[in-house]
């Protein structure tokens, strides 16, 4: 059998922002968690997957802006290309926005506020053989209130929660082949897109075709729809940083670990603006970390 990430099954990334993200008050792609734009985050993850093609999916309003954030994708050795959602709001409608850049190839989708720290994310999806086709969601479980009962699939219970919360709460990574998009393209139309992933999903388990990876004990998933779940994600990354002693959810790093930048223009985009937090921070990140003397070398310094 093929591995999952083999060369003629090349997957593409989509990044979807919903047009909620156009309204003055929404948390839009640019909006800042410690100094990264939100979008940074779910662009680092689908790097991790090792994903050179990438579309991003959003109101034609927010082109612009993302154009002078990200622009070609060269800064990150990744292709980046825009598309509007016209055609159908949600993230599964953003399959079928991106039929054309998609062309028959499977594709890993997540929305464009999402923040997710996942060990060794490539090896948990690349691993499982039952990735080579339907559809493999890495998500939390809804845990937004009391679910409505008589749920009996897998999706039950997701499914009464975002009812209930009358939007997405479905968050995280989805991994679905290359039937996605004509499999949206049955999805009744929904005002905001709410239940459409859902829907998409309930067909892939039609046809025994959905896998749920539960990450709630071995991860950490964000949507940043609001200003509490800003604040909550911006703790969350600070406590990252310190952590690691690095810059969680940094594109460019990610790629420099996937080879697909090299360090030297990394570091030349860094140094150019280390006046700002995030090129100051990604300097730092750069930085070769000194080991800690030994007591030996201590004793020599000192002529000892």
């Amino acid at each position: 059998m093929q591995p999952f990430f083999s060369r003629h099954l090349e997957r593409k990334g989509i990044i979807h922002y919903g047009r909620s993200a156009a309204q003055g008050d929404a948390i839009g792609p640019c909006h800042k968690i410690a100094h990264r734009p939100v979008i940074f985050f779910a662009l680092a993850t689908l790097i991790s997957l090792k994903i050179r093609e990438i579309a991003i999916v959003a109101p034609g309003t927010l082109h612009d802006d993302l154009r002078v954030l990200l622009g070609d994708g060269f800064r990150f050795g990744v292709r980046l290309e825009y598309l509007c959602d016209t055609q159908a709001p949600g993230l599964a409608g953003s399959c079928l926005v991106a039929r054309d850049f998609l062309s028959g190839s499977p594709c890993a989708l997540l929305a464009g506020n999402s923040i997710l720290s996942v060990a060794d994310l490539y090896g948990r999806a690349g691993a499982s053989a039952h990735l080579q086709r339907g559809a493999t969601v890495f998500s939390v479980p809804w845990s937004g209130g009391a679910l409505e009962p008589g749920a009996q699939t897998a999706l039950g219970a997701q499914e009464a929660g975002a009812r209930q919360a009358g939007h997405e709460k479905f968050a995280g990574l989805f991994l679905l082949d290359a039937r996605a998009p004509s499999l949206a393209s049955w999805l009744a139309e929904d005002a905001n897109g709410a239940r459409q992933i859902i829907d998409l999903l309930g067909l892939y388990e039609s046809a025994c075709d959905l896998h749920l990876v539960d990450l709630s004990a071995s991860a950490n998933v964000f949507t940043v729809d609001g200003p509490a779940a800003a604040e909550a994600a911006e703790e969350f990354v600070t406590a990252q940083d310190r952590r690691c002693n690095g810059f969680f959810g940094a594109p460019e790093l990610e790629a420099l670990r996937q080879g697909f930048a090299a360090r030297r223009s990394v570091r030349a985009w860094a140094d150019a603006h280390a006046a700002e937090p995030y090129g100051a921070g990604l300097a730092r990140a750069l930085r070769p970390v000194s080991p800690m003397p030994s007591e030996a070398s201590e004793r020599r310094a000192a002529g000892l």
